[in-house]
């Protein structure tokens, strides 16, 4: 019987969970999964729904085609990574108000990228 849902790169989403300084428990509760599932994704023995990578994505700040192991989009994820920052060093007391508008910013550029690939 073959498994449901996608693929993903779970080395990827242990490593930015990591970098975020998260634990398992806090990124599953952000996501609504359990630590288990987790577990199961970032040592590659799980597969995932489109939106639950989106979910991963989105709590892990990085891009959903990331996460699915797209090489093209690494690059694009760490020099973003590197400008958000030098302008959080930057922005200071203006921290809140800056990263309310980039969840603004990803959720558009997502509802975007859905609606084109539902047009396709």
């Amino acid at each position: 019987m073959a498994r449901e849902g996608y693929e993903i790169d779970g080395a990827r989403v242990g490593q930015a969970r990591e970098a975020a300084g998260i634990s398992q428990q806090t990124l599953a509760d952000r996501c609504d999964l359990h630590r288990v599932t987790v577990t199961r994704i970032e040592n590659g023995h799980a597969r995932v729904s489109l939106e639950v990578a989106e979910r991963l994505a989105r709590e892990l700040g990085c891009t959903r085609e990331w996460i699915f192991g797209e090489p093209s989009s690494v690059d694009d994820f760490e020099q973003a990574r590197e400008r958000v920052a030098t302008a959080l060093s930057k922005i200071g007391e203006g921290f809140e108000d800056f990263t309310e508008a980039v969840d603004e910013l990803y959720a558009r550029v997502s509802q975007s990228r859905d609606s084109e690939a539902v047009a396709r």
